[in-house]
């Protein structure tokens, strides 16, 4: 029982002091009450949120840097696996190599370990002070309330027609215990506050002190890096000069240029002439095969290779056009066969079409003109009734002649609309949340890197909600709630086209 009427009470004098400020700001703000201005105060108030401002920029900049240089880190480790793993174990100092990128990939831990604990969380320590200033001038801003709410207080107990020397004296008194705490917490905030404005080149001068040593360590190790691995692979070249590829001048397989090819069909042509008409000579034949590198062997369908010699290459020659002339007389005979038989077999398929439409078009007559003995029999032996006269003149006859119909050939619908692929439609969530801003489409894919991100595809919708702090909002990011799934994030606007209001 005394803990809760402890407890009543004391929520009974909060609300008993919180309507005392209220009236004391109302008469304040109607002017019939005086109110306590302090601009030196108030001067140092405004130069500790720029501080607090300041301070916070640097560390979310400080953030984007240290993500970067982690992706960076990965990125690196990565491709100097690629680089060990391409290093073969016979090269000069293997060892060695792979040991200086195994250090290079330690360099890169040691900077991220070293920006995070001597830069990021100096930063992180200096702005927690912040809050406990603004709750101390708050509090200042409390009591000098209560201060102002005093004076009023004498003051129209004093201008009162029957004056109570018990309230007037229990006034004074209320005032000056009032008057002392506002004077005691108003003259430690000004001690403290600009100690704590003065203590900034300090403190940043320590972080900017630590980045800079820690950028001078990474970029000093990962230069005697490079170093050695430029001597190692100095000497690797050294070792290995002598091993270099060449690519062959003249290529062994049939996939010649057109320009070489047409040259060797040349230099052949000529010698197979001469061996032909019978006038050829060694120096001739010497000649013809100058610039198609007579020191090469040459080889047969494939066979035994022929000795060099001009003699032997211009039998070779000989031997090979005869065997040409052969060939190509019985290829030119299956041809000629060949085309005896298609011409065949086209004028049997154009004589067989001619008499099926021949056939097609006499039984379409017989249909058109309505004499088929169906038709004959089942024609009724009265005549038809007399067509209505307009001007007096008959129209034609009632039973018009059918109009044959006109048998088209059938062809295949091509579907333009199925050949253009169009993404599925976003699963859409029921209930929109509250306070949506607008409605956006996913432009380009994304992939969230942190937990608070949103992972969207192409065509995904996705509510644009306001920020619950809006000093967190970075330029660029917006919040958003994704339709298909409900889950709220951040996410790059860029990615992302407006579509509703």
């Amino acid at each position: 029982m005394a803990e809760a009427s402890n407890k009543s009470s004391g929520i009974f004098v909060r609300a008993q002091k919180q309507l005392s400020r209220t009236k004391t700001k109302v008469l304040q703000n109607l002017g019939k009450a005086d109110r306590t201005t302090d601009e030196e105060f108030d001067e140092l108030v405004l130069k500790i949120d720029k501080q607090q401002e300041s301070a916070h920029h640097l560390q979310k900049e400080l953030k984007k840097y240290l993500h970067c240089i982690e992706a960076l880190s990965v990125a690196s480790k990565s491709f100097y696996s690629a680089v060990e793993e391409s290093y073969d174990a016979e090269w000069t100092k293997e060892k060695q190599f792979r040991e200086s990128l195994q250090e290079s990939e330690q360099i890169w831990v040691d900077y991220v370990k070293t920006l995070q604990g001597k830069v990021m969380e100096p930063i992180t320590q200096y702005l927690a002070n912040f809050p406990i200033l603004k709750c101390k001038i708050a509090k200042r801003g409390r009591k000098l309330m209560y201060y102002d709410n005093a004076r009023h207080s004498v003051d129209v107990i004093q201008m009162a027609k029957k004056k109570d020397e018990t309230k007037v004296h229990k006034a004074h008194e209320e005032l000056a215990q009032a008057k002392q705490v506002y004077l005691d917490i108003n003259n430690d905030l000004h001690k403290e506050l600009p100690a704590f404005q003065s203590s900034r080149p300090t403190v940043f001068g320590s972080i900017y002190n630590d980045l800079f040593i820690a950028e001078k360590t990474f970029h000093g190790r990962t230069a005697e890096i490079a170093e050695k691995e430029v001597d190692i692979t100095n000497e690797l070249q050294v070792n290995f000069r002598d091993f270099i590829y060449t690519p062959l001048s003249r290529p062994l397989s049939a996939t010649l240029s057109e320009g070489k090819q047409a040259h060797i069909y040349t230099s052949l042509r000529s010698v197979d002439e001469q061996v032909v008409n019978g006038n050829h000579d060694e120096s001739s034949a010497g000649t013809s095969f100058t610039d198609s590198n007579p020191g090469s062997p040459i080889k047969q369908n494939g066979g035994d290779t022929i000795a060099y010699g001009t003699q032997q290459v211009i039998d070779a020659v000989q031997k090979t056009s005869v065997e040409v002339k052969e060939t190509g007389q019985e290829v030119i005979e299956e041809v000629k066969q060949g085309v005896d038989e298609a011409s065949a077999k086209i004028e049997e398929k154009i004589n067989g079409t001619k008499a099926e439409e021949k056939i097609n078009s006499t039984t379409t007559e017989e249909k058109i003109n309505g004499i088929t003995a169906e038709e004959t029999a089942d024609a009724p032996d009265y005549p038809p009734p007399s067509p209505p006269e307009e001007d007096g003149v008959a129209d034609k006859n009632v039973y018009d002649t059918p109009t044959p119909r006109r048998v088209e050939e059938s062809k295949p619908e091509v579907n333009l609309e199925g050949s253009i692929y169009k993404s599925p439609p976003a699963v859409k969530s029921k209930d929109a949340p509250p306070k949506v801003l607008y409605e956006v489409e996913a432009t380009h894919p994304y992939n969230g890197e942190d937990t608070d991100e949103l992972t969207f595809d192409t065509g995904d919708l996705i509510w644009v909600v306001p920020y619950e702090n809006p000093e967190e909002q970075d330029e660029g990011w917006v919040m958003g709630v994704k339709q298909s799934n409900g889950v709220k994030g951040v996410f790059p606007e860029n990615f992302t086209k407006k579509i509703t209001n």
